[in-house]
């Protein structure tokens, strides 16, 4: 049983890895991750992050008001992607909001990335989806020009990150676990300043 389960995981990540645009409007996935989002702007210096949001569990009023705006303290997002399984009214509604429409109650700022919802396969754990996906842009940080990735998660599944950073580690890339609280973990390694402004 544990052997079928593991084979279950991995071939489910690997399905995962070129279903990557199954909701989104692209529906391509020879290009994802491989050129800039679009609010990626070239003459910011500051470091360009990707936040990976487990939207099952993260509440999206606290995203808002709590940590996106910490982000700001290591660098600037340019791309927002949210992992659940069905997708709930409140993402929806902010989904909605950072694509134009301005009828939706939760705030943001007129910089702030539009937000995309990454479906995930029921069989595959949220978490392990997000790693894969961090994974995949770090392959192409190249030609998306993202800098670092911001794991938003619950206190609760904040050990899970922890353990999982060192997949990345090694690959100059800079890695970030955010929670209810704020910015918890910081993996720098880019030799910047903490918010990627100028160079240490």
């Amino acid at each position: 049983m544990r052997a079928f389960a593991k084979w279950t995981q991995s071939a489910g990540l690997q399905m995962c890895i070129h279903r990557r645009f199954n909701s989104t409007k692209s529906g391509d996935t020879s290009v994802k991750d491989r050129f800039p989002p679009k609010a990626l702007n070239h003459s910011d210096p500051k470091r360009k992050l990707a936040l990976l949001v487990d939207a099952q569990k993260v509440d999206a009023d606290v995203f808002c008001k709590t940590i996106e705006p910490a982000t700001l303290e290591i660098g600037v997002p340019v791309l927002v992607r949210v992992f659940d399984y069905e997708i709930s009214r409140e993402w929806g509604n902010l989904i909605r909001q950072s694509n134009g429409d301005a009828n939706n109650f939760l705030t943001r700022t007129a910089n702030s990335p539009s937000v995309e919802w990454f479906r995930v396969e029921r069989f595959i754990p949220i978490g392990m989806q997000m790693v894969a996906d961090a994974d995949h842009i770090c392959d192409h940080r190249f030609f998306n020009r993202i800098e670092a990735v911001c794991f938003i998660c619950t206190e609760l599944d904040r050990a899970y990150f922890e353990r999982m950073l060192e997949r990345l580690k090694g690959r100059g890339f800079n890695q970030y676990i955010l929670d209810e609280l704020g910015l918890v973990v910081e993996d720098h390694c880019d030799g910047r300043s903490k918010d990627g402004s100028a160079t240490v």
